[in-house]
């Protein structure tokens, strides 16, 4: 059908029609079209899922050998990287062939993040028990940055090959040999939650349960100058596309119950959506702002339009944690 349009919900019901009788219609069949693809990434479900635009239309599922805590995606190459906490190990998914064909086994003990840097083919790989970022170049893997004690969470590398490391009581900077350049210490009673690196800064969350007040820095790839904005509520995931002057971010009204909030470029609320359950993960999609939320606890994922209204959902994923936009 060559007139049908996105942003639009389409209906529709099969038969089959013979020589002399034509066959009950299918069940009614709808279809949202939008650009990109969600990709899911399942925890203890050991897959990854791929599904349509509107989360209606299953397009294929991998199944993993371990159960991942975090991945990143080798786009050149059609390969998704897997970091397996616990069990120690870090594997590549080739999705052409839907099978692990590679494994990192002895070196690692607790890797939790792992990013893919495409310009230098490397993949950089946070172990938080051994406090390293290891990097695995051609299969060979090395030490790229030894880490001072704290707790750590994630890291980034921005777009001057910085690689910033989230830990509990501050964030660090490093270039690429693995000195340390720079130093974010937070207030007392403030952890670190949530980093961003885009395309020309690196962005920092950091929340105190407390008091429920929450702080953004906003650091300049480039110069390294840092502007920060004091943001009422405890929040603990930002998410922001290209040059978009706001953010989404999830902010915690208490134990297991979150809500999305729209922030200005400089802190201030725009909108706040109705409270849901834990969100373990939110996306923005580049194409058409569209947002997509993963709720854990409740095996649910969310299709949200630009203004935060929610227009589809999935919830036939068991143990979703993270998602991607393609």
């Amino acid at each position: 059908d060559s007139t049908v349009t996105t942003s639009r919900w389409y209906f529709y019901r099969v038969s089959v029609l013979g020589k002399s009788v034509e066959s009950e219609p299918s069940n009614v069949e709808k279809v949202l079209l939008g650009p990109g693809e969600v990709w899911i990434l399942t925890r203890y479900g050991y897959s990854i899922h791929h599904y349509s635009y509107d989360l209606q239309s299953r397009l294929g599922i991998y199944n993993t050998d371990f159960p991942p805590i975090d991945w990143d995606w080798d786009l050149e190459n059609n390969r998704i990287w897997l970091a397996t906490a616990q069990f120690g190990y870090v594997t590549r998914l080739d999705v052409n062939s839907g099978s692990e064909d590679f494994f990192i086994r002895d070196s690692l003990r607790y890797p939790i993040d792992v990013q893919w840097v495409p310009h230098s083919n490397a993949l950089f790989i946070l172990d938080v028990e051994q406090r390293k970022i290891f990097r695995l170049v051609n299969q060979e893997l090395s030490t790229a940055v030894r880490l001072p004690s704290d707790e750590y969470r994630q890291f980034c590398l921005d777009n001057q090959g910085h690689l910033w490391v989230l830990g509990q009581r501050d964030a660090l900077r490093f270039n690429l040999f693995g000195e340390q350049q720079d130093r974010i210490i937070f207030n007392s009673g403030f952890t670190g939650r949530d980093i961003l690196c885009d395309d020309s800064f690196f962005y920092l969350l950091a929340a105190n349960d407390s008091t429920s007040a929450s702080w953004l820095f906003k650091v300049s790839a480039e110069t390294g100058e840092a502007e920060q904005f004091q943001i009422p509520g405890t929040l603990v995931k930002i998410r922001k596309t290209g040059a978009d002057d706001y953010f989404w971010a999830v902010e915690s009204l208490g134990e297991n119950i979150h809500r999305l909030v729209k922030l200005s470029a400089a802190g201030q609320r725009l909108l706040e959506l109705k409270s849901v359950s834990f969100l373990d993960d939110v996306q923005i999609n580049p194409y058409d702002k569209s947002i997509i939320t993963v709720s854990r606890l409740e095996d649910f994922i969310s299709l949200l339009d630009s203004t935060g209204t929610v227009i589809s959902s999935q919830n036939r994923i068991y143990d979703p944690i993270k998602v991607k936009i393609r």
